[in-house]
């Protein structure tokens, strides 16, 4: 429905149009008179009006069309599509002109896009010609730099599925292109693959490949991609450069991997050793996923992950200049819930010459609020986690005397203890719930 009105000293008149007439009525007045229309008659009325009757007829028409406007609202006939306060960000991102991101995969495509691409990708075109065009858009796209629009149009091209052979390629090899662009290195190869093979000797997609072999370190296959270019073309300057860079890079990448492998061997041989240093000391190795200890035959393999640490320091057991051990080692605190890692604690070093730096100094520790943390009244402990049984420790004892204890196990080679405030209530509530043996 559409509405207006005109007026000058010589007259006025007002027109209702509604989409359910089929042509069209309004009326109007002039100083002389006043006409109604109605299709191709017209009918006048009131040969001469007053200016009073005027002003009354115009209130009618005002009144008439406020009344015709609020029956369309009353009818449920509002209209609720387009922008609004609450969704004109969204609205703003479904307009062609305004979008500044691609279609996601499996998005529906909006209503104004699919009608310009309906406008611009005429059905009555052959296959061939629309995958043409969305060939152009991608090309457009990517001398803009927009690789992810790129990549979106040759994918709907290569959807069309035509039967022309070289725009297959050409779709193929552009994707990839774009793909490459974006960093999608096994993407940008999977295309040129599938380029060979409608044409096995495109030059665009073989230089192509080896630059995707090369970003995905196939050095020897893009070795190879250059041999094929090269029969094709052996005086192509770009791809004898290429093939260069990768024999230098193959030779270069076999020469690492054999010192890795070297190193690694040097590594498990030497852990190798150190196992057998350990269990020659007599301490017992465990894992969390693996309760036989070393005496039980373990797995070599489960051997080396015994004194593998999980804390992020990454601290391991290992051998220092004076043949001693230096073990990773946690202090529990269960009364506070806090705990102390200890990433080199010699088996030389008493239990007793720790505490003294951790806690030789009152207000040293922020979590002991109370201050009963001392080097006197600490109490060290140990679990037997197959008893679940705890044992005490003279904290006057070194490291490696009680790593020898038949009952203590070394657990994902980080040994462990639990400190108590002797005579504390808390020691008594723990060691109440807890088996110990003395």
């Amino acid at each position: 429905m559409a509405f207006a009105q005109v007026s000058n000293r010589r007259f006025s008149f007002r027109f209702i149009f509604t989409s359910s007439y089929i042509g069209m009525q309004f009326q109007f007045a002039t100083t002389e008179c006043f006409y109604t229309i109605t299709g191709k008659e017209l009918r006048m009325e009131n040969p001469k009006m007053t200016d009073a009757e005027r002003q009354r007829l115009a209130e009618k028409l005002d009144k008439e069309l406020d009344d015709y406007i609020d029956g369309l609202a009353s009818k449920g006939s509002r209209y609720t599509d387009g922008f609004s306060p609450d969704n004109w960000e969204e609205e703003m991102d479904k307009h062609p002109a305004f979008r500044t991101k691609p279609l996601e995969e499996g998005e529906e495509v909006p209503e104004l896009i699919a009608a310009m691409q309906a406008l611009k990708y005429d059905e009555d075109e052959t296959t061939e010609e629309r995958a043409v065009q969305y060939k152009d858009d991608g090309n457009h796209n990517f001398k803009l730099k927009k690789y992810r629009w790129a990549v979106d149009a040759y994918t709907e091209g290569i959807r069309l599925n035509c039967t022309d052979k070289e725009l297959n390629v050409v779709l193929y090899t552009n994707r990839a292109a774009a793909h490459f662009r974006l960093g999608n290195n096994r993407s940008a190869f999977k295309d040129v693959i599938v380029a060979r093979n409608f044409n096995p000797n495109h030059m665009k997609a073989i230089t192509r490949g080896v630059q995707c072999c090369v970003k995905l370190k196939l050095f020897a296959e893009a070795v190879k991609w250059c041999a094929d270019g090269l029969q094709l073309s052996s005086n192509d300057t770009q791809l004898k450069e290429m093939q260069q860079t990768a024999i230098k890079l193959q030779k270069e990448d076999e020469r690492d991997k054999r010192k890795n492998a070297l190193q690694d061997k040097n590594a498990e041989k030497a852990e190798e050793e150190l196992i057998t240093l350990i269990k020659e000391r007599g301490v017992q190795l465990s894992s969390l996923n693996d309760e036989h200890n070393s005496d039980g035959g373990q797995p070599n393999d489960s051997i080396l992950k015994s004194v593998e640490t999980h804390h992020p320091s990454g601290a391991k057991v290992h051998l220092d200049d004076s043949g001693h051990l230096n073990w990773p080692v946690m202090f529990v605190y269960p009364e506070y819930r806090q705990m102390d890692f200890i990433q080199a604690f010699n088996e030389k070093s008493r239990f007793v010459d720790h505490i003294e730096l951790m806690f030789g100094t009152p207000g040293q520790v922020p979590w002991d609020t109370e201050q009963k943390y001392s080097v006197e009244r600490l109490q060290v402990y140990f679990e037997d986690r197959k008893t679940e049984q705890i044992y005490k420790v003279d904290k006057e004892e070194t490291l490696g005397k009680t790593l020898k204890h038949k009952r203590y196990a070394v657990y994902n080679g980080t040994p462990s203890f639990i400190l108590l405030v002797e005579g504390s209530n808390y020691e008594k509530y723990f060691l109440t719930n807890q088996k110990l043996v003395t």
